[in-house]
Order: structure tokens, then C-alpha cells, then sequence
């Protein structure tokens, strides 16, 4: 107990180290999504509707609602916290450390020593590719989604060695705790079924009971994609404006909400890995690959990361990617007896990377919290292997591994506090230099922070580098439409509204910018027919239409 005791203080230490300037550090990035402009979680009495059996049988067109467990989070910190964001960064710690601590205790039950398991603890814990989990509460779920996770594995392996009715009970408290982790984030579906049909975890299992554990979590996970269909917007930064009459009178929870006009964002660079589905395998293949390697080798982290296309499969990254990605299985075939610890980190690795390999279209194909998950899996191997290297060192076995630890987690834990630094306000996040390459959005968000400082010249250049890399990135447009518009560049602010209206973009608000201008120009005609446009893209954009009834008085 004294040596769990002490582990746990260790773990506490390495994360306020590594982590305290995250603590002082306001909403960025997608926090303004879901946690400032999210209008379900300003209000911490809304916990109640997630405890009425309704909000799960109809789609409430709660933005974030296919994830209630990561509302409820948020609510509850609406109540503890109010508005300060710093109490919603402790909260993401106080979870981080608790997955760190699970994934410590697992180690053990891997058949890892106490050292070697505090090691894995500590490399899961100061990873700094796994800082955008940690840092942003909008990317909570992911932590929540592991929590969730290891504690249905734990409480599944306990009742394999139990009674009859102790092994039901278990299941069944597993078979919550895996819902729980479902609800918070769909993306440990896959860990937590392979985990439990793996050896090592539970040597008591009987063929029996490892089938009707199996089963049941396959019926939650059956159940979960029930409630996930109808609310599958995965694809899209924010959730369109649906109607609330969509819901039956009888089955509504929250009072009808005047529109806020949120539309899909334009298509990304690289949209062609959605409908391409071999140039999706080749690139998909490289970057998984890459992440692998960043889950021992991290690098510099990177917000907003963009792809690289890989357009044929003798594209000279792609075969190599591939023929490591097989070596995975086949050493944790080959590890299965000799290291029992590393081979589970394998299997967990890539049970982990299978939901965001490419399989299935993801909106953001990767992201440094698609690593969360599989980071748990990387630790443990890694933490196996600089075991059996300080074991070849006899009496100095531990001290050996203290060192062979030091040397990899102090750069990463520098590493960590100079990111979590970072992720304090958007300014500092959007230009904090890259590790790999980022997407147009970064240099939009850049104008972004430019244009609430008023510098329009400074925007206009971030601006513009947004739609060079990406010339259809309509919010793009319209932004250095309307910032040209209020300098008085009537012809540059025509030109970038053109552009935006031209850009292949679902939604209709650049037609309606765009006309709005033209309006402005005592141009009627034209900016009649740009409203009749939008209204062709959503026809219930009642701004458009009460814009055309204006111009025909």
C-alpha cells in the first residue's frame, strides 16, 4: 500500500509539473464550439434532461448530444466552476491523472513490476502529443471514453474468478461502464472488446463466461449504435439547424430555440479521401504509420493537422508504412509468451488506431487525440522493454530503469509544459510552431485572432495564405470580404465575396454575404438573385427570404 502511495504521489508531481500552465489558460479553439456557444451547457440544471429516458429515444438536436456523457462533464463544471475555464482545464487534469493511475494498475495486472508499472503510468501521463486531450475540455471526451474503458475491464476481469452470481453482476456493471464509455466516445469500442477477448488480462476466464462477456458488450455496443444513427454528425464542426418540430410534441425535452444558422463547413483539402476510397487506403496507411511512430517518438506537437495525399500505392511511403504496420500483430504473436506486457500494449495499440485509421471517413482524419487511446497500449510495451534492458544490469536493475526512464521523460515532460503553455489562449495555440504539416484552418483561426485585435493588415495576409492553400475555403472569403468591406476596398471585398459564394460550400450564408453587399451597393438585382441562390441551399434560411421580401417593397 506505502508503494502505491508513494507511485500515486509520484504520478500527482510529474502531472502539476508538466501541466501547470494549462491551469491558467482560457477557452481556445474548438472550446468555443461546445463549451462558450453551446447554449445546452450554460445552464447546470440541464444535467436533468440527460436523466430523462427521452433525451436517448429522440434526438433532442443537442449540439454534442450523441456524447451525453461529455454534456453531463460540462454541466457538472457549469456548476462547480460557473464560466472560469481554468476549473474545466482541472477537471480534464484530475481525469488525465486518473487514466494514467488505471493505466499503471493494469501494468501490474500485465505482469509488470511496481517500478516498470509507475514507468508506464508516467510515460501515458507527460506524452506530449496526448496535450490537446488534456488541454482543451471540448476534447474531453476522449479521456472520458478511456476512463470509462479501463474501469469496465476491471471490473469485468474481477468477476471472471467469481460465483455464478457475482460473475453476472460484474458483467453487468462492465456492460454500464462500457456504455458509459460508448456515450462519452465511440472510439473505445474496439479496445474494450479486444482487451476482454485477450489472454493475458484474465487467465481465469472459462470459454463460457469469455462468450457471454463478449456477447453482452457486443449488445451494448449494438444498443449505443441505435442511439448513435439518428444523431451521426461526426462529419460536421457543428450540428446544421434542424427543426425543432423534427421532435414530437410528446417526446420534447428543451424549449424551442430561435435558429442560429450553422451550417456543415466547406469542404476540406483534402475531401477527395472521402469519395476516393483507394487514395483514403494509401494515405491512410502512411499516416497511421506516422502515429504509431509518434506514440514513442513524439515530436513537435500540431494543432489542426492536414494530411498528406498519397495518391497510388507506389507512392514510397506507403509499402514500408504497411509492412510495419503488420509487424505489430506479428510481434505481439511473437512477444505473447516472452513479454506478456508488451504484447498486450500491441494488441491494445491497434485495437486503439482501428476506429481513426481511415476505415471510415472522418471529418479531421487525424488529430493528436485520435492518439489517447492507443498511447495507453505504447506505454506498456515501452515501459516492457526498458524493463528487460534494465534487467540485463542484475542488483541495478532499478536503478538502471530510473535512468533509461529520466531519459526519455524529462524531454517529454518539458515538452508537455511548453505545449500545455500553449494551449492558453488562441493566439499563442495558432502560432506556436508546427510539427507537421496543418491544414488551412490554422492560418484562418490566425486572421481570426488578428481581426479581434484589430489589425486588419496582419488578418488579411493569414487570411489570404488560408485561401491560397485552400482556394474554396468560403469562411475564409467572406471573412477578408467583409474585412475589405469595412477598409472601403469595395472591388477586393467584391472579389473575395465572389469567391466565397463560388466555392462548393453547403452552406448558404457566402450567397447571402455575398448579397448582402451587392444590397449594400444598390445593386438589387443581383443581390436578389444571390438570395434566391441561398434559399435554393436551405430553403428554411429565413434571412434570405425576409432579405428578397425587402427588396420587393
Amino acid at each position: 500500500m506505502k508503494a502505491r502511495l508513494w507511485a500515486a504521489g509520484v504520478l500527482a508531481a510529474a502531472l502539476s509539473a508538466a501541466y501547470a500552465p494549462t491551469l491558467r489558460g482560457g477557452f481556445v479553439f474548438d472550446d468555443h464550439i461546445y463549451v462558450e456557444a453551446n447554449p445546452f451547457v450554460a445552464e447546470a440544471a440541464n444535467l436533468r434532461y440527460l436523466l430523462d429516458p427521452r433525451f436517448y429515444l429522440h434526438d433532442q438536436h443537442v449540439l454534442a448530444g450523441s456524447r451525453p456523457v461529455f454534456l453531463a462533464s460540462l454541466l457538472a463544471d457549469r456548476a462547480l466552476w460557473g464560466g472560469r475555464p481554468g476549473g474545466y482545464r482541472l477537471t480534464n487534469l484530475v481525469l488525465h491523472g486518473a487514466v494514467a493511475a488505471c493505466v499503471g494498475l493494469f501494468a501490474l495486472e500485465l505482469g509488470l513490476a511496481e517500478g516498470a508499472a509507475l514507468l508506464a503510468a508516467l510515460l501515458f501521463a507527460l506524452q506530449p502529443r496526448l496535450s490537446e486531450a488534456v488541454c482543451s475540455p471540448s476534447f474531453r471526451p476522449d479521456v472520458l471514453a478511456a476512463l470509462f474503458a479501463f474501469l469496465a475491464l476491471f471490473v469485468l476481469r474481477r468477476a471472471a474468478g467469481r460465483d455464478r452470481r457475482g460473475f453476472l453482476l460484474g458483467a453487468a456493471g462492465a456492460a454500464g461502464l462500457f456504455l458509459l464509455s460508448l456515450m462519452s466516445k465511440e472510439s473505445a469500442a474496439l479496445v474494450v472488446l479486444g482487451a476482454a477477448a485477450a489472454g493475458p488480462a484474465a487467465p481465469r476466464w472459462t470459454l463460457r463466461r469469455a462468450a457471454a462477456a463478449l456477447a453482452l458488450l457486443a449488445a451494448v455496443g449494438a444498443l449505443y449504435a441505435g442511439f448513435r444513427t439518428p444523431r451521426f454528425r461526426y462529419e460536421l464542426v457543428v450540428a446544421p439547424p434542424l427543426s425543432v418540430e423534427a421532435v414530437p410534441a410528446e417526446a420534447r425535452l428543451l424549449p424551442p430555440e430561435a435558429p442560429r444558422w450553422q451550417y456543415p463547413p466547406s469542404p476540406p483539402p483534402w475531401g477527395r479521401l472521402y469519395v476516393e476510397r483507394d487514395l483514403r487506403a494509401w494515405t491512410m496507411l502512411v499516416e497511421t504509420a506516422d502515429s504509431v511512430r509518434r506514440l514513442w517518438f513524439p515530436g513537435r506537437p500540431t494543432v489542426d493537422r492536414a494530411p498528406l495525399l498519397r495518391e497510388t500505392w507506389l507512392d514510397p511511403p506507403v509499402l514500408p508504412a504497411a509492412l510495419f504496420l503488420l509487424t505489430l500483430p506479428a510481434a505481439a504473436l511473437f512477444l505473447r509468451r516472452r513479454s506478456p506486457a508488451a504484447s498486450a500494449g500491441l494488441v491494445w495499440t491497434v485495437a486503439a488506431l482501428l476506429p481513426v485509421c481511415g476505415l471510415a471517413p472522418l471529418y479531421n482524419p487525424v488529430a493528436d487525440r485520435y492518439l489517447y487511446l492507443p498511447m495507453a497500449g505504447a506505454a506498456w510495451a515501452l515501459a516492457a522493454a526498458l524493463s528487460a534492458l534494465a534487467r540485463r544490469a542484475g542488483p541495478r536493475e532499478g536503478a538502471v530503469l530510473g535512468v533509461l526512464g529520466a531519459f526519455v521523460l524529462l524531454p517529454w515532460t518539458a515538452q508537455t509544459r511548453r505545449r500545455a503553455a500553449e494551449w492558453g489562449s488562441d493566439k499563442a495555440l495558432f502560432f506556436a510552431e508546427p510539427g507537421d504539416p496543418q491544414g488551412p484552418r490554422v492560418a484562418y483561426n490566425r486572421g481570426v485572432v488578428m481581426l479581434k485585435e484589430g489589425r486588419p493588415l496582419p488578418a488579411e495576409a493569414h487570411l489570404r495564405e488560408a485561401v491560397r492553400v485552400h482556394p474554396g475555403f468560403a469562411e475564409a472569403w467572406m471573412k477578408l470580404g467583409a474585412l475589405y468591406d469595412s477598409l472601403g476596398a469595395a472591388d477586393n471585398a467584391r472579389q473575395a465575396f465572389a469567391a466565397g459564394a463560388a466555392a462548393p460550400c453547403p452552406s448558404p450564408l457566402p450567397l447571402f454575404a455575398f448579397g448582402r453587399f451587392l444590397e449594400r451597393r444598390g445593386e438589387a438585382e443581383a443581390a436578389a438573385a444571390l438570395f434566391r441562390a441561398a434559399l435554393t441551399r436551405d430553403p428554411g434560411f429565413s434571412p434570405a427570404a425576409e432579405a428578397l421580401q425587402t427588396l420587393k417593397r
